[in-house]
């Protein structure tokens, strides 16, 4: 391996199914690019853990093959930015030995005290948070359970540790968050900027536990690794290398697709979400949306349904077991064709992913291409719904910038165009992009490429099927009263 100069940024993204790591020159080229699969110690319906030290394991790998992979030495970074899922968080001793397992924000031990802390708040809570009420999986919610239920863990703990705070620290920073991420705990309030003292004390935690608040985006400085009287011995940086603290990986994602006031990000993944920029005013916009801090300044709010592709895989092994996702969409596509030949609403199926593991997923006509188009048709419509009447987005809507597994799907996106009667553009930025441009803000990302741009040619037709689907809704929901 060749010896090189410092400048490189590398980019850690700390997710809930996988890690992945990226490099970036200072152009932001992505230079090599490498994941793994997050290990859990448990993952049941309620609780949902991992071990602290196969995290750091797993970041150190990451960090060394992406090097390897764009011919670099690790000394040759000077710039380490991480981007995480939010609320998960353990519990370190003065040592800065872990005293508990990674308590996971699919965590589900607390629903009792989720429901305390709502009638203690009540809808002040949403001023503060991100989140608009506390349910369990909140940071807030779980430090609530280790009160009642290990007491001495809380007693004992010198720091609550993001996890991306956690990696941070091995490497040798202060126990630091970044308001994005702090917005989703609980404990942050959006309204002062500072920890929320009333939340701390319910919780039982004092700020002194907690991680000092550093600037979205902003270089921080490694000293020594917490517990160690050298530098970090598992790594070897560039010297006077820094930390980027880049918020949560769905803000990191929609900084990277140049999220702003006139676009929305949506993720087609296992679950719907939208993203917007929202500006400078202080939220909370809306009574469903989550908000938090923007980097550079400002807020974004986020909406989300759970039924996304998770729907679409269901409806795709109960229709066409054994099939792929290509040839679904095939059957899905000669419909549309034979639909528009035979101008027949009749023989036309809808499809509610709502109801998905049931038999009222479908309405209408078992034709197999019908009830596959509907499948699309109907998350499509679930977005619509979403962005129309949930974030109350005034028409005409702003372009819609697609991101997640379903943004491969060109005919989906196509049909996303004409339901949402709007420009659609498949993103091609992701949340390691993201998190490397706020390392580097005066680089300039490549723009989308005006190949994956798709225009409305149907609205006329989707917005009457649109109205057909919300009024068998509401009959539907009508008669199950």
């Amino acid at each position: 391996m060749t010896t090189q100069t410092a400048g490189y940024i590398l980019v850690l993204d700390c997710g809930s199914t996988n890690f992945k790591a990226a490099v970036f020159d200072r152009s932001l080229r992505r230079l090599g690019e490498c994941s793994e699969p997050l290990r859990y110690i448990v993952r049941g319906p309620k609780r949902v853990e991992f071990d602290p030290e196969v995290a750091w394991r797993i970041s150190v790998r990451l960090i060394r093959k992406v090097c390897t992979q764009a011919g670099l030495s690790t000394a040759a970074v000077d710039r380490v930015a991480m981007t995480s899922q939010a609320n998960t968080f353990c519990a370190l001793d003065k040592a800065g030995r872990p005293l508990i397992p990674f308590m996971s924000w699919q965590d589900q031990r607390s629903p009792r005290e989720a429901a305390l802390l709502n009638r203690r708040l009540g809808s002040g809570f949403h001023r503060h948070c991100g989140w608009p009420r506390v349910v369990a999986g909140l940071q807030a919610a779980m430090l609530l359970w280790l009160k009642s239920h290990r007491p001495q863990c809380l007693e004992k703990a010198a720091a609550i540790v993001t996890l991306p705070g956690f990696i941070a620290m091995r490497l040798g920073m202060p126990n630091s968050v970044d308001p994005n991420l702090a917005a989703m705990s609980g404990l942050y309030s959006l309204k002062t900027g500072r920890w929320w003292k009333p939340m701390l004390k319910i919780c039982g935690v004092s700020e002194l536990q907690l991680p000092t608040l550093a600037p979205l985006g902003r270089p921080l400085p490694l000293g020594r690794p917490l517990g160690k009287t050298g530098p970090c011995r598992d790594l070897v940086l560039a010297k006077r290398a820094k930390v980027v603290l880049a918020g949560n990986d769905q803000t990191a994602g929609a900084f990277g697709n140049f999220c702003s006031r006139k676009h929305l990000l949506v993720t087609l993944g296992t679950a719907l979400v939208v993203y917007r920029v929202m500006g400078r005013q202080q939220g909370p916009y809306t009574a469903e949306g989550s908000w938090g801090p923007y980097p550079n300044g400002g807020y974004y709010e986020l909406a989300e349904r759970n039924h996304g592709c998770i729907a679409l895989d269901w409806a795709r092994a109960r229709m066409a077991p054994g099939r792929n996702i290509h040839a679904f969409t095939a059957l899905a596509r000669k419909a549309l064709v034979r639909r528009k030949e035979m101008m027949d609403c009749q023989a036309e199926a809808l499809f509610y992913p709502d109801a998905m593991n049931t038999k009222r997923a479908w309405v209408g006509t078992p034709e197999p291409g019908e009830r596959a188009l509907a499948v699309f048709e109907g998350i499509g419509f679930t977005l619509k719904q979403l962005i129309e009447d949930e974030l109350r987005t005034p028409s005409p809507l702003p372009e819609v910038r697609v991101v997640g597994g379903g943004s491969a799907n060109i005919f989906w996106l196509q049909l996303l165009a004409d339901i949402l009667n709007t420009r659609v553009v498949r993103g091609t930025g992701d949340a390691l992009l993201g998190a490397a441009w706020q390392a580097c803000p005066c680089a300039l990302p490549r723009l989308v490429s005006q190949d994956t741009i798709f225009q409305p040619q149907d609205v006329a037709a989707y917005t009457m099927r649109y109205e057909r689907w919300k009024q068998c809704r509401k009959r539907r929901k009508y008669e199950k009263t």
